[in-house]
């Protein structure tokens, strides 16, 4: 028997506005159906507001600062020398691994180091291809699972987007200006109208060529035996969001589908971080979990088994473009965030 397909699909700068999270008309119908078929977790956080440091979370099931990854690696951080992250590992016990346009763990710029990644397969290079649009990744991903996937060999594909970082343009939908709901952290001033209306047409373009990937995976015949996970690093670019330790900055999206195993429709409430994917991936795949990871598996509360449910998550900021200390712990009621430089303009 063929060992389970891992598909993971992560944007940049979403946090979690989607139409299947918000009552905004957010334009993300392709995100909508996979949450109908699929679990949706409302109560997702990340361990940090920046996409290098979450997304390390996400790949060795580790905290930034116990992985290494304490800022982003193109200004110098990198992993510990002995840590060892999803791809190598999946790689290392027999998977087929692939990596489709942007990741942020490594800021490798030449070919010679892409072997380095734990990838391969590589149909992007360096960090830098985040610039790359997701049509032209979606069209990528999609030819590969028609024609190219293993049939024999298990498969771990990694598709990233660089969207919906900004910049958002200028383009936006009139008809949905008028029906923006602005968050409460956020003035409700026409340009915040139109500014978030832009995001919006980015989320719509993302979510077509998402779209595109999973109507891709369904018709390749592999469906069943393929878990897809969607995410995203951390929250969308706005003031006090991104790069803050404040909920719209570490609360994230989660979707995960798996037809015939998981019960479609599903909205699991309880508190998870993106620390937790890790070793819910490798429990599911039947792979002992390493002592050294951090984060706790959910796969049983996906499985409707025994579970006992997270009591807080911890989010962590150390390093962007300037030296930013701050340490939270959030439980379903209370959140505590530590400033180690008061004073400091964040």
């Amino acid at each position: 028997m063929v060992k389970l397909n891992i598909v993971e699909i992560i944007w940049h700068d979403l946090g979690d506005w989607l139409s299947c999270y918000k009552k905004d008309p957010i334009p993300s119908p392709s995100l909508q159906k996979m949450a109908e078929e699929g679990v949706v977790f409302e109560n997702h956080f990340c361990t940090a507001p920046q996409c290098s440091p979450s997304r390390s979370s996400i790949m060795t099931g580790r905290y930034p600062h116990s992985n290494g990854i304490m800022g982003l690696t193109h200004r110098g951080w990198e992993y510990n020398k002995e840590e060892k992250d999803l791809p190598h590992l999946l790689t290392e016990i027999g998977y087929n691994t692939y990596l489709f346009g942007h990741q942020h763990e490594y800021n490798y710029e030449d070919e010679d180091k892409l072997a380095q990644m734990g990838y391969q397969h590589f149909y992007s290079s360096s960090w830098r291809s985040w610039p790359w649009p997701c049509d032209k990744i979606a069209k990528m991903a999609s030819r590969f699972f028609k024609e190219e996937a293993p049939r024999k060999q298990p498969f771990f594909v990694s598709i990233g987007y660089g969207e919906v970082h900004r910049n958002y343009g200028t383009k936006y939908d009139p008809e949905i200006l008028n029906k923006i709901t602005i968050p409460g952290f956020l003035p409700n001033l026409e340009i915040v109208q139109k500014d978030i209306a832009t995001f919006y047409e980015n989320i719509k373009r993302a979510d077509l060529a998402t779209g595109h990937i999973l109507e891709a995976i369904r018709k390749s015949g592999l469906e069943e035996n393929t878990l897809v996970f969607f995410t995203t690093d951390h929250g969308p670019e706005f003031p006090r969001a991104k790069m803050t330790l404040y909920d719209p900055g570490i609360k994230t999206a989660l979707i995960i589908k798996y037809p015939g195993r998981l019960k479609p429709g599903k909205r699991i409430k309880q508190l998870i971080s993106n620390v937790d994917i890790f070793p819910t991936i490798l429990e599911a795949i039947g792979i002992q979990i390493p002592e050294n990871v951090q984060g706790k598996s959910f796969w049983p509360l996906l499985l409707e088994k025994e579970y006992t449910p997270r009591e807080e998550i911890y989010a962590e900021l150390t390093w962007h473009t300037l030296y930013d200390p701050m340490r939270a712990i959030r439980t379903t009621r209370y959140k505590y965030i530590y400033n180690f430089q008061p004073g400091y303009p964040i």
